[in-house]
């Protein structure tokens, strides 16, 4: 049996194929495959270039290849429905389709149980132990997105507004952010949030001035980034209870530009779980990769992971 694993991205996609030892034959990158950013017909053509190139120089029937492809957004059985149409149309029958955060974490344990805390323009907490997965958060910009880089902006924001009106605490992250965006006034925040059709991702940016100023010294910058910090380390701790209550040494993968690039962050994120028994690790591998752990952990079980 070979084991294909798809990173399905919104820009890129990565595909790895594995051997029945574990060993990394082939890799190879297409287009997006993730089919909430792109129509059915552009996903189902990078899927069968990807799957076409990574396999073209093995001698293997498709009854031998276990595919699992993991893309963001894959919440609902619609959402494995419509991946399982389209391997279905490929001619592939041994599939298995995850959140691309089950794929994240299942590489960084190497298919091991665990947590991941991914914390980056959004955010999410998965765990696995056996053959239970759980999840905590991810539920938008709205509804959660805690320890995100959009939740710091936003609450910078709110800050710099309290502020304006003659009741925040003063802070130098106010002038920096007004520099950053071009504001002068606090109709001008009211705009730039509600009418100027700014992306999540281009609000997710100022979380970067948030976190110089707090370097630099500033109180209310600090505090807005060790208050998500606590936000979403309640998270993993309620994951935690879930899934593992007594357990020693839960692996913790850590990911995304928030919790690797922040400092403060990490060390207020860190120290929110000082009484837990966690082995923390930055996720140092693809997605793609954790996805063919799941498939080979599947193949060898001849159970659903779920």
């Amino acid at each position: 049996m070979y084991y294909v694993g798809i990173d399905g991205g919104g820009t890129t996609s990565d595909f790895i194929v594995l051997d029945e030892s574990g060993k990394l034959l082939i890799a190879y990158q297409s287009g997006p495959t993730n089919i909430h950013s792109h129509g059915f017909d552009e996903v189902y053509r990078n899927l069968e270039v990807g799957m076409k190139e990574l396999l073209k120089d093995l001698d293997v029937s498709r009854d031998q290849i276990m595919v699992t492809l993991a893309s963001a957004g894959v919440d609902q059985e619609k959402d494995i429905e419509a991946y399982d149409h389209i391997f279905t149309k490929l001619n592939y029958k041994n599939v298995l389709v995850v959140n691309d955060g089950i794929g994240a974490l299942s590489a960084g344990t190497q298919g091991q149980d665990g947590i991941i805390v991914i914390a980056g323009t959004g955010s999410i907490v998965f765990g696995k132990k056996d053959k239970v997965i759980k999840r905590i958060g991810g539920w938008g910009h709205i509804l959660g997105d805690e320890g995100s880089a959009y939740k710091i902006a936003i609450e910078a924001i709110k800050s710099a507004i309290h502020y304006s009106e003659g009741y925040g605490k003063e802070s130098t992250l106010y002038k920096a952010l007004a520099e950053a965006i071009g504001i002068h006034n606090t109709e001008d925040y009211i705009e730039y949030i509600y009418q100027s059709n700014k992306s999540k991702d281009q609000i997710a940016s100022l979380a970067r001035i948030v976190d110089e100023q707090s370097l630099n010294g500033d109180l209310v910058a600090t505090e807005i980034i060790k208050n998500q910090a606590k936000e979403i380390s309640l998270q993993v701790k309620a994951m935690y209870k879930r899934l593992f209550k007594g357990d020693e040494g839960v692996k913790l993968i850590m990911n995304g530009s928030v919790i690797k690039n922040s400092k403060i962050f990490y060390e207020a994120f860190e120290e929110n779980l000082k009484a837990f028994s966690f082995d923390f690790k930055f996720l140092d591998s693809s997605a793609a990769l954790g996805a063919a752990y799941l498939g080979k952990k599947q193949v060898e079980s001849e159970k659903s992971i779920y």
